[in-house]
């Protein structure tokens, strides 16, 4: 178990300036809310595409799949590939959409943490989105 003064000295600390400085510039100050989502509903489709894409593999078994397509040039079933590959891919897409959502969760529950903070000269409970720097 820490000491008193390891548990201090862990805490983080911020030395205030001039409280009218930060009044007339406060809105250059950027938030404190924190995102680590990949994604948004837009986003989700094009972004999840390219970085499938990105891995050759993957778009090897797209040509291969489209090849499979035309009926003279594929020997197999026109969907033997593609269904996999569609499997595949949907899978991924559920994963990714799976842990947005974990990672969307814990930015909430952490930019509602609660600290204080110091304003004209008294301590007020805020949440962690609305403190900015």
């Amino acid at each position: 178990m820490p000491s008193p003064r390891e548990a201090r000295d862990n805490n983080r600390h911020i030395h205030l300036g001039a409280v009218t400085e930060y009044r007339t510039h406060q809105n250059r100050f950027c938030s404190n809310r924190i995102s680590t989502c990949k994604y948004n509903v837009l986003s989700f489709l094009p972004r999840f595409l390219y970085e499938q894409f990105r891995r050759y593999n993957n778009i090897f078994f797209l040509a291969i799949a489209l090849l499979q397509q035309i009926p003279d040039v594929s020997p197999t079933g026109r969907y033997t590939t593609a269904v996999p590959f569609l499997i595949i891919l949907s899978v991924s897409a559920l994963k990714e959409i799976f842990e947005d959502v974990k990672r969307r969760r814990s930015d909430h529950k952490v930019n509602g943490f609660p600290v204080e903070i110091l304003v004209d000269g008294r301590w007020e409970q805020r949440q962690w989105r609305d403190v900015s720097f």
